[in-house]
């Protein structure tokens, strides 16, 4: 079966694609303080559903990119029904490939999608280009609970670090986190000992 097929059925009955509730959404929005006019932009953004709630709640224009062309579909449909689809546009293609305008958005997203540029490092890196110097970045990130990770599993997810790695690495990349939303997950902890958490930060200038 092809992986987005896969997908597609594995999301079907899904409107937040990733371990995360409506709530925990605005209050990202709220961390990353949007506000009426803001412009956002969100990497691998599923079905659109975080860029309609802080649409909705924020009135924040944006674009959505992801590479599912079933995903944009339904995004695009839900815009149309809500009537937002002037304000948010969506972008079939690999977030890496997309050519953004640099220090155009106020806040940059990628909830559990750093997978689009090889890691949360690149991650930043990449993001970092898409936010004026007073932008935001709100990234969803799963972390190893402990250093004593089974050698089996580091071996298969060499991209995955612990949490005082990547508070490291954001400080590298010129950042200070400075929030944590815990993920809604309890299966990702069991099978591979890691949380998914919605990481906050702003620009260490």
């Amino acid at each position: 079966m092809d992986f987005f097929d896969l997908m597609s059925i594995s999301h079907r009955y899904m409107e937040i694609l990733n371990p995360s509730t409506s709530e925990k959404i605005i209050k990202l929005g709220k961390l990353l303080k949007l506000k009426e006019g803001n412009r956002v932009i969100d990497f691998g953004c599923g079905c659109a559903e975080p860029l309609i709630i802080w649409a909705e709640e924020f009135g924040i224009t944006g674009i959505g990119i992801d590479i599912s062309e079933d995903f944009c579909d339904r995004a695009k449909k839900k815009l149309a029904v809500r009537g937002l689809s002037d304000r948010i546009e969506i972008v079939c293609s690999n977030g890496a490939d997309y050519v953004f305008g640099e220090r155009a958005f106020d806040a940059a997203t990628c909830i559990g999608a750093t997978f689009i540029w090889g890691g949360y490092k690149e991650t930043i890196q990449a993001m970092k280009r898409a936010i004026h110097q007073n932008g935001r970045l709100g990234i969803g990130e799963t972390h190893w609970l402990s250093d004593q990770v089974h050698p089996e599993y580091a071996q298969k997810q060499t991209s995955t670090h612990t949490e005082p790695e990547l508070t490291q690495i954001t400080r590298d990349e010129g950042f200070e986190l400075e929030y944590i939303i815990l993920g809604s997950t309890k299966m990702l902890e069991y099978l591979f000992m890691v949380r998914v958490r919605g990481i906050f930060f702003k620009p260490a200038y």
